[in-house]
């Protein structure tokens, strides 16, 4: 057997309807997601995103179904689970109460899926980014090559007028690495995916791609679009390390005044690292241990 290639991967509009957030909290959580998440400060919060709501898996190919939703709605329902709101409980009691998370498809969360991959240079090295520290989630951290939310702008081609993995690549490789591009990419395929419980059971898949380019080729590509076009978001990103996969494998350790996160530790420095990269690495191990990857 092999990995699925992305091809096989299949993303459709389950109907026309839209998500709407459950009447109890639908203006409660209003000004605390104004304060918390900066919004009056950005623009995108209104952003149609994908609702994922049904997986169907067959040996040959996985149908991911959605409906549309918007950015606000996932940041109420998926974003602030321990918070109390004015009815005297949780968010997470409201709308994930357990003991087991609801199946997608009854589930009252928005879970917009998260879309997230590792990128292995010609020499070895992966493709990390260091988040910057105005972004919504893992601030500061070290994610994977390309993390970002399905949402109709990435995923819609212009030409068909319909949503695709494909097209979610070609797209944000460009904003998420400068200079790297999707006809760079190899071997891109499935890997697994995940319910994130801390978020509300938010659904994230997991890809895994190669490039013919080294490390260094990168490192210029980026640094000769942040100087010229101003590509790097530094909200998104502030830096990018490519370190051996074995090296990050064997300096993943916790820190004992954040016992919180594990972090990796390379040198003098310590990086934390996003709950999406460790996952990500789960499924990379898993795949490799099955020898369906290639991993040095």
């Amino acid at each position: 057997s092999s990995p699925l290639s992305i091809e096989k991967v299949v993303f459709k509009m389950a109907d026309n309807s839209d998500y709407e957030l459950p009447w109890t909290i639908s203006n409660d959580a209003h000004d605390l997601i104004l304060e918390k998440f900066n919004m009056l400060e950005e623009q995108d919060y209104n952003g149609r995103t994908l609702s994922l709501r049904t997986m169907n898996v067959s040996d040959e190919v996985i149908e991911f179904g959605f409906i549309k939703s918007n950015y606000y709605n996932h940041l109420v329902s998926n974003c602030i689970p321990e918070v109390i709101s004015s009815h005297g409980v949780s968010y997470r009691d409201l709308l994930e109460p357990g003991p087991q998370l609801n199946e997608l498809e009854y589930t009252m969360a928005s879970n917009h899926l998260g879309i997230s991959c590792l990128i292995f240079t010609a020499d070895n090295r992966v493709i990390l980014c260091i988040r910057g520290k105005k972004t919504n989630v893992f601030r500061g951290c070290l994610s994977p090559s390309i993390s970002g939310a399905s949402n109709v702008a990435s995923c819609l081609s212009s030409q068909d007028g319909k949503i695709s993995l494909t097209n979610f690549i070609m797209n944000e490789v460009i904003d998420e690495v400068p200079g790297l591009r999707y006809q760079d990419l190899d071997s891109l395929c499935y890997i697994g995916s995940s319910r994130e419980l801390m978020r509300n059971g938010k659904p994230e898949i997991f890809l895994y791609a190669k490039t013919n380019l080294y490390a260094y080729d990168i490192t210029l590509l980026i640094s000769k679009n942040f100087k010229t076009k101003g590509s790097v978001d530094q909200t998104e990103h502030t830096n990018f390390i490519f370190p051996k996969y074995s090296e990050i494998i064997n300096n993943i350790k916790p820190n004992n005044s954040d016992m919180d996160k594990l972090y990796y530790n390379v040198g003098s420095r310590s990086y934390p690292i996003s709950e999406s990269l460790l996952s990500q690495i789960f499924f990379c191990e898993n795949m490799k241990s099955k020898g369906l990857i290639n991993i040095m």
